[in-house]
């Protein structure tokens, strides 16, 4: 009997291209040129190289803007490969908006791909002055439109072949951070080699003191402390988080991320038990997931939690989400309950909203002096605040968190 085996081995290529000074770009370079990215290419295969190309300026029908195309360098003996590529940026909040999703052409030597927007062409009623100035261009992708304020874009393109034909060049052992973090992960999970156990309420947590150590200064410390129990017997006993949180923040440290349903369960705990031992890309996740996302039911504890922790980013947010609201919030059921439980923080509050509308009018004189003196923002300021001072220090003054100018 004869036995084979037919395996499926695809490979991907990936690059990550920073351009600068798109607008200079788009005035001085000819028409049908092109800025070209580094050539990349996948260890295993270094004869299939590719290159992206950035057109600031197209005199061809139908197109205008800046465009970006997929090039394929080294394919050579008339070799013909298929492959699926995609082209995209990140937006603020680290979401792919994709200027060419998916896509599947047939390569080879110097063949080049279609064109795919990258900026729509500034509408009549804009200058190259806005480009220069304000730096906002408007993404030419086909789901919506959408504004960047940007002084350099970000391009992403992700290359997926299958090698038929092609002999392996190298053999590739995988280092990359992504293996060895799983590897790492897979030890937690399994419980293999474990030093440290982690008690909290009923359960018991085995992991390593080199993790701990590795991704918080406060864990380092008290291993370092050999005065310590802790350091002693290998054995730390927490009592203000649960066992899940403190499961998800573990995950964290092993592979460096975190899934964004546990961030939206558990948001303000793994930020409480992140700031207790000193994590602080994990607290930047958790404000700004927490900034993102506020509502009229959960104002009044983002608040709170921004005034506790001197959240910035958070204090921020809530201010701009009264201002958005303030016809329909500050007569709600939230607003009332808010109040009687928090008047103090609630005054505070209004007082910075009343400042912040202020300076944004100022900031509108400025471009337009006829703009009219008898704005919405100062009757509310009048009528709320008749009697009372106006503070210009801090957001919520009791605890010297967030400056009220970090608004404007």
């Amino acid at each position: 009997m004869i036995s084979d085996v037919s395996t499926f081995e695809s490979i991907t290529c990936k690059i990550e291209w920073k351009l600068y000074d798109l607008d200079k770009h788009g005035n001085f370079m000819l028409a049908n040129h092109f800025l070209s990215s580094k050539q990349f290419y996948h260890p295993k295969y270094p004869s299939v190289i590719w290159q992206l190309r950035v057109f600031p300026n197209t005199c061809q029908p139908n197109l205008a803007g800046f465009y970006v195309s997929l090039a394929q360098l080294g394919l050579q003996d008339s070799r013909v490969l298929k492959a699926q590529f995609n082209i995209y940026t990140l937006d603020e909040d680290g979401n792919k908006i994709y200027f060419c999703p998916s896509t599947t052409s047939i390569f080879k030597f110097g063949t080049e791909s279609d064109k795919y927007q990258v900026f729509k062409p500034q509408t009549s009623g804009k200058s190259n002055d806005n480009l220069k100035d304000g730096k906002v261009y408007v993404l030419g992708n086909d789901s919506a439109e959408v504004n960047l304020d940007l002084d350099f874009l970000l391009l992403y393109c992700e290359v997926e072949f299958v090698p038929y034909g092609m002999k392996c060049e190298n053999e590739v052992v995988d280092s990359s951070p992504e293996s060895s973090s799983q590897q790492s992960l897979d030890m937690f999970k399994e419980g293999i080699l474990t030093d440290c156990v982690v008690e909290i309420e009923n359960e018991t947590i085995n992991t390593h003191k080199f993790i701990l150590a590795k991704n918080s200064v406060v864990f380092r410390r008290m291993f370092e402390q050999m005065g310590m129990t802790e350091a002693q017997n290998g054995k730390i006993k927490i009592v203000d988080t649960s066992p899940g949180c403190f499961k998800a923040m573990l995950e964290y440290f092993y592979c460096g991320e975190i899934d964004k349903r546990t961030v939206e369960k558990h948001s303000e705990d793994l930020f409480a038990i992140a700031h207790k031992y000193q994590v602080k890309r994990l607290m930047d996740i958790c404000e700004n997931y927490m900034a993102a996302n506020i509502a009229a039911e959960n104002l009044s504890n983002r608040c709170l939690f921004a005034e506790l922790y001197h959240l910035s980013k958070l204090s921020k947010a809530c201010i701009n989400f009264l201002s958005a609201n303030k016809q329909s919030f500050l007569v709600s059921r939230e607003w009332k309950e808010f109040k009687s439980l928090n008047n103090d923080l609630a005054i505070r509050l209004l007082e910075s909203l009343a400042l912040n509308e202020e300076k944004q009018t100022e900031k509108k004189q400025v471009v337009n002096p006829f703009v009219s003196q008898n704005c919405e923002h100062r009757n509310l300021t009048t009528s709320l605040f008749a009697n009372k001072p106006v503070h210009s220090g801090h957001l919520f003054s009791q605890y010297g968190s967030l400056p009220v100018a970090t608004f404007q």
